[in-house]
């Protein structure tokens, strides 16, 4: 029960668990709805847990969507007028 709790963070504390992601960047996200969080008040609060899953989801998205371009590059394709 004591580690659920304090798996818990506000925005502000996201560069003490992760590095190199900035907290407008985090309350950006939260907007738009890219990551899981729960609103108490006018407050972000995330979880640790939750915040690495969408990281490493949306880190996936971008690889596979490279990767598609990289595949087709410099084949022949069909081009639909």
């Amino acid at each position: 029960m004591v580690e659920e709790l304090n798996d818990f963070f506000k925005i502000k504390d996201v560069e003490k668990y992760f590095p190199g992601i900035t907290a407008y960047r985090v309350r950006q996200w939260c907007k738009q709805k890219k990551i899981r969080f729960n609103k108490a008040g006018n407050r972000y609060i995330l979880r640790k847990s939750w915040l690495n899953e969408d990281l490493n989801r949306m880190a996936n998205d971008n690889i596979s969507t490279d990767e598609v371009k990289i595949q087709n590059y410099g084949k022949l394709r069909r081009i639909d007028v």
